[in-house]
């Protein structure tokens, strides 16, 4: 069931005993161990079972790591918060240029924008995990006024090498206008599209975003 993310304190943050780098890019990260039970129902796909208490888990598990040596460590999931924004029964549906620095995903679309958390995202008002949704989600629209982002479940990919080392938190964030524009145009066109339009685009999805399509709007 989905539910609306409060804004609240962040209860712990572990700090990780790897060392860091002053250049390297530190992010969040859960354990794989503390949600291996979670993953094995659900390999591949989306899954929303005890989301609440899932969410909870996963916010009290968060612990610092150096990203690049986590894209190669299996035993940690990066935790990247992947925002659907809605207006009127339509998504915003963005397009990435040759321009993107990653090559794959070179004329892909997506209904999803976000991306890493970071130690920064924590701060009294929010939990690190709505800290980084809203930072990202700043950093790649600009967005007016919304209601309070809702949280839909989970994404898991462990079929893939890319999806072995992270986990999708999918929440919808619904605008209160039309006026939403992507901020990096050189990388991004964005326009609103019907489900009818997505469900024609479907094979040009990226992979997130066609699990979300599936499970949450189709």
């Amino acid at each position: 069931m989905p539910i609306t993310v409060s804004i609240k304190m962040q209860t712990s943050l572990q700090s990780n005993s790897h060392n860091h780098s002053m250049t390297d890019e530190i992010i969040i990260a859960v354990p794989r161990k503390k949600i291996q039970f979670l993953l094995d129902k659900q390999p591949f796909g989306f899954f929303d079972e005890k989301s609440s208490q899932m969410y909870d888990l996963i916010l009290n598990s968060c612990t610092e790591v150096n990203r690049a040596s986590a894209e190669n460590d299996e035993s940690f999931k990066q935790i990247i918060p992947y925002i659907l924004i809605t207006y009127q029964e339509k998504y915003l549906l963005l397009k990435r240029k040759t321009k993107q620095t990653e090559a794959r995903l070179h004329n892909k679309m997506s209904i999803g924008v976000g991306g890493h958390i970071n130690p920064i995202d924590y701060n009294k008002e929010k939990d690190i995990i709505l800290g980084g949704l809203l930072r990202e989600l700043h950093e790649e629209v600009r967005i007016v006024s919304f209601e309070p982002p809702v949280f839909l479940g989970f994404i898991n990919d462990d079929i893939s090498e890319v999806g072995k080392v992270h986990l999708g938190l999918l929440f919808r964030v619904e605008s209160h206008t039309s006026d939403v524009d992507v901020i990096e145009i050189d990388k991004m066109d964005g326009q609103w599209a019907s489900i009818s339009e997505l469900n024609e685009n479907f094979d040009y999805l990226e992979s997130w975003s066609q699990i979300a399509f599936n499970s949450c709007i189709k």
